[in-house]
C-alpha cells in the first residue's frame, strides 16, 4: 500500500494576521509537526507525507489531534477554523462512498433558502438540491454545518457538495469548483425603523452584523468603513440589532424580508443591486469532481424545464 498523504486545510478569518505555528499529533503510531509559517490565505492547503502508518489508516479519512498555537500576530479577533483529512492515495470520486445518496453541506439558518421547521430542513436551497439529486438517479441528504466551515467539509470529504446560498467568487474558485450559478443576490441591512440605514455612505463607522464567513463580511470589509461584527449565525445577526449592539445587519434582500416579519421594531433597505464579486448563488464542490458537469446539466434543464421559476414562485424569492 503506498504511503498516504495528510492534507492540511487552514482557512483563517480574514481579520487574522501574520503567521501560526500548526501542530500535528495523530492517534496513529507516527506522528507529524509543520513549523512552516503559513500566512492567512483563504483555502492555503499543504501536504506531509504520512510515513509508518500504512497497517494503521484503513480508511480515506482517520481522526487527528491537533493544536494550533500562536506564532507571531498583529490582531486576532477571529476565528481559525482547521480542518484535517488523511486522504489515501488513489481515492475514489464523490460519487463513490455512496452510489444512492447525493450529500449536502447547508447551514439552515438561512430563510427562505434553507431553515428548520418543524425539525426539518426546509427552503428554496433544499428543494433545488433534492431535485439535483433526483434527476442524478440519487436522494438527496444534508448535513447542517457552520456556515464558516462548509466550503472546508467539502474540501474534506465531509459532503459531496455545499448549497447554502453560496457566492461564486474568484477567490473561492482557487480551491474549489462551482456550478453554474441558479441565483442572483442583491444586498439589504436590516435596521430598526426609528435609526434607518438607506444607503452605503450612511454605514459610516457604524458597528454592521454580519456572518462570519460570507461575502457580505468581505463586502464590508472591503467597500466600507463600518466596524464590523462577525457573527455565527444569522439569527445571532439580526438579534445583535435588536439588542442595539450593532446598527444594521448585512444579509441578501430576500433573507432580509424574511427576518423583518419576525419583529415589530426591524426594516430593511436594499443598498446593493448586484453584488459585482460573485457570478450568483452557486453549489460547490471539490476541484476536478466529476460531480461538477453532471450538476451543471441537470441545472441546465431544472432551467429550460421551468422547474427553477416554479421553485421561485414557491418561496417567493422574486416579490
Amino acid at each position: 500500500m503506498p504511503p498516504a498523504k495528510l492534507s492540511i486545510l487552514v482557512a483563517f478569518h480574514p481579520t487574522m494576521s501574520e503567521s501560526y505555528q500548526i501542530k500535528i499529533v495523530s492517534n496513529c503510531r507516527a506522528s507529524w509537526q509543520s513549523s512552516e509559517g503559513w500566512h492567512k490565505k483563504m483555502g492555503r492547503t499543504r501536504e506531509l507525507d504520512c510515513m509508518g502508518c500504512d497497517s494503521v489508516i484503513q480508511s480515506p479519512y482517520c481522526h487527528i489531534l491537533f493544536s494550533c498555537e500562536k506564532k507571531m500576530f498583529k490582531r486576532f479577533f477571529g476565528m481559525c477554523a482547521l480542518s484535517l483529512a488523511c486522504l489515501l492515495s488513489g481515492c475514489g470520486d464523490d460519487e463513490d462512498r455512496n452510489a444512492k445518496a447525493l450529500i449536502f453541506g447547508t447551514c439552515a439558518d438561512y430563510p427562505p433558502f434553507e431553515f428548520t421547521q418543524d425539525g426539518k430542513m426546509v427552503g428554496f436551497d433544499i428543494d433545488f438540491a433534492g431535485l439535483v439529486a433526483e434527476k442524478l438517479g440519487k436522494q438527496a441528504e444534508f448535513r447542517s454545518i457552520a456556515f464558516s466551515s462548509i466550503l472546508i467539509s467539502v474540501q474534506n470529504g465531509s459532503v459531496d457538495a455545499a448549497i447554502s446560498g453560496l457566492g461564486a467568487t474568484a477567490e473561492r474558485k482557487q480551491n474549489y469548483d462551482f456550478s453554474d450559478p441558479y441565483y442572483k443576490e442583491s444586498l439589504a441591512i436590516v435596521h430598526k425603523k426609528d435609526s434607518p440605514i438607506k444607503s452605503v455612505e450612511l454605514i459610516g463607522d457604524k458597528k454592521i452584523a454580519c456572518q462570519l464567513g460570507s461575502l457580505h463580511e468581505k463586502w464590508l470589509m472591503k467597500t466600507t468603513k463600518a466596524q464590523v461584527l462577525s457573527m455565527d449565525n444569522m439569527n445571532q445577526v439580526t438579534e445583535s440589532v435588536k439588542a442595539g449592539h450593532a446598527a444594521g445587519g448585512l444579509m441578501d434582500t430576500v433573507n432580509a424580508k424574511e427576518f423583518v416579519k419576525q419583529s415589530d421594531e426591524l426594516e430593511y433597505t436594499t443598498i446593493v443591486e448586484t453584488l459585482e464579486d460573485s457570478d450568483g448563488f452557486s453549489i460547490a464542490v471539490r476541484q476536478g469532481s466529476a460531480l461538477l458537469s453532471k450538476i451543471n446539466d441537470v441545472i441546465d434543464q431544472i432551467k429550460k424545464s421551468g422547474e427553477l421559476e416554479a421553485l421561485k414562485r414557491k418561496w417567493k424569492l422574486d416579490d
